[in-house]
């Protein structure tokens, strides 16, 4: 009440007031992010270990069990799953709400650091949010082409996209990550050996991936020599065609070497599936959202690097970047349709309003409201670092109605009182005064 008083005995705060209210709305209009839903933060975090060739029982026993025991206990969890199959691994953890999901995080990385055990050939543990495996927001899915004429290799695709294609896309403000998929993966270090020629020789398998294994450079330490001190290096790391050279065991005197017993090849790894767009072969790239980012903002700089991209690749490369579904098409629909509907409701609320008051000053009084109250809701939301989406406009069109209701009520209380004779800022005051709770309440 005493609010009330001080800004309609001062019209000049009053419109000072109302004035900035109305820049700063207009400021956070083009600030928010644009995207279809409100974004969802789940609190849950997933460990994914990768152990090639591991049976599931291995990876429950060798992997799983060590890092379950090393992460049970972390505040805030409230669930703890993992899952297993042939050679990967997954441990999941939900918390409770209101997390803090960036302490959690550092806290399970940490835990991660002090498990032993694990087999010396898996992968690091890796740590997504969101439960992973996809669940992040896709901003645009894009397919590389790849022309028969092409300078690039088929089977050097897949790493020519991941050093030249995805940082161009990873750069742009608004996107977390490029992930490219491909059916058959990165290039390995293949070892076909024969089974017969391996056990008349009585190699047995275990040695012939210890020897493997150990082709990698080992520091030596220092030694001094005078005044000067060396730094020693044993160099174990060989090429893929050299592995065949490797002395796995003796026999009569002779070495038994890698590749008299096997074959070494580098490729991809055997493909599970193709890939086509418009009946060429392709690999995806998978554009994801940064948290926080404008959607629209990101698809459109996404889509403007893409034909960029597309000026050279073709005649350098031979190859061609295409977008597979875009989007930012149905979101600006979407909007559109929405913002439009407020806009053709609003203007229907007003005219109704108009035919019934007959009095275009109160009507513009009362209409005035609309905007004020909605580039204030707008200054909020930046504020609280939401977003514009359908349900937020949708939300936005429900209270345009209570607004311009509430306004009718307070309006027809001071029209009442004023035809009473009572002076116009009294009235406003006993109109506020008579109404507000209910109208607050409501």
């Amino acid at each position: 009440m005493e609010a009330t008083r001080f800004f309609i005995r001062n019209p000049a705060i009053t419109a000072v007031v109302i004035c900035l209210l109305l820049l700063l709305g207009a400021v956070s209009v083009q600030k928010l992010p644009i995207q279809l839903f409100p974004s969802i933060d789940r609190p849950v975090l997933s460990v994914q270990v990768s152990w090639r060739a591991a049976s599931p029982r291995e990876m429950e026993s060798e992997v799983v069990e060590p890092i379950e025991r090393e992460l049970r206990g972390i505040t805030g969890m409230t669930e703890l799953n993992s899952w297993s199959n042939s050679g990967n691994a997954w441990i999941n953890m939900e918390f409770a709400l209101g997390t803090n999901m960036d302490q959690t995080f550092t806290e399970v990385s940490s835990r991660l650091q002090r498990v032993r055990g694990l087999p010396a050939d898996a992968d690091r543990p890796q740590i997504m949010r969101n439960g992973g495996g996809g669940s992040g927001e896709t901003l645009i899915y894009l397919f590389v082409q790849h022309a028969a004429d092409s300078i690039v290799a088929d089977n050097d695709l897949f790493e020519f996209a991941q050093k030249n294609i995805a940082p161009e896309f990873e750069d742009i403000d608004g996107v977390g990550s490029a992930e490219v998929q491909a059916e058959s993966g990165e290039k390995v270090v293949s070892v076909r050996f024969d089974p017969f020629l391996t056990a008349q020789l009585g190699i047995p398998i275990e040695t012939i991936a210890a020897n493997i294994n150990r082709t990698s450079d080992v520091s030596g330490g220092k030694v001094g020599v005078g005044r000067r001190d060396f730094t020693l290096r044993f160099e174990g790391r060989y090429a893929a065609d050299q592995l065949e050279e490797t002395i796995l065991t003796w026999r009569d005197g002779a070495p038994v070497r890698l590749g008299d017993i096997a074959r070494v090849t580098v490729g991809p790894e055997d493909s599970r599936g193709v890939t086509y767009q418009n009946g060429h072969p392709a690999l995806g790239i998978r554009v994801m959202r940064q948290p926080g980012g404008n959607t629209l903002a990101a698809i459109d700089a996404v889509i403007e690097q893409m034909n960029v991209l597309n000026q050279t690749f073709p005649e350098q490369y031979g190859i061609t970047i295409e977008k597979s579904f875009d989007p930012s098409v149905f979101i600006r629909r979407a909007i559109a349709l929405l913002t439009e509907n407020m806009g053709i409701g609003i203007m229907l609320a007003v005219g109704c309003l108009w035919l019934f008051v007959r009095r275009m000053r109160a009507t513009l009084l009362i209409a005035a409201a609309i905007p004020i109250s909605l580039l204030a809701t707008f200054t909020v939301l930046n504020l609280f670092g939401r977003s514009i989406n359908v349900i937020s406009l949708a939300g936005l069109a429900f209270a345009t109605g209570m607004v311009l209701d509430a306004a009718i009520v307070v309006l027809e209380h001071y029209v009442r009182q004023v035809e009473r004779g009572i002076e116009a800022t009294k009235a406003a005051l006993n109109s506020v005064k008579s109404v507000g709770g209910a109208l607050l309440a409501s």
